[in-house]
């Protein structure tokens, strides 16, 4: 009977894995507090939603619950798309909401400080560059 409750729980976590990158913000929603929900039993889906393979706003959402459940992987990724992806994207790109939207559910005082890196290290970002 474990081995049954165990697959039916990495169905539930695989199943909100998906619905990150659903259309539907209430979908998005309820994956995000599905997979924080199951804890460290969705540590493994989570990182591998990280990965390239996936849409960058089901990587940010990933992120952002990998950050709730104490796994630093989600902020360092949230921080390495800000650094180097986002600058190299077309302005068109949608990349740049979702950043804003991850940055913003996990708030502070993490946010903050991982902005500020990202930041100090963007030569283009430095306050002598702006206007």
């Amino acid at each position: 009977m474990n081995l049954i409750n165990s697959v039916i729980t990495q169905g539930k976590i695989w199943n909100a894995c998906q619905n990150l990158n659903d259309d539907e913000p209430n979908k998005r929603e309820m994956a995000l507090k599905t997979l924080q929900e199951f804890g460290k039993q969705s540590i493994p889906s989570l990182l591998r939603a990280i990965g390239p393979q996936s849409s960058i706003r089901s990587q940010c959402g990933a992120a952002v619950v990998l950050h709730r459940l104490g796994e630093r992987k989600g902020i360092e990724f949230l921080i390495e798309t800000l650094q180097w992806k986002y600058p190299a994207e077309p302005a068109e790109s949608e990349m740049g909401g979702y950043l804003e939207e991850a940055f913003l559910r996990i708030g502070n005082p993490d946010s903050a400080p991982a902005l500020l890196t990202a930041w100090e290290k963007h030569h283009d970002w430095r306050d002598e560059n702006i206007l």
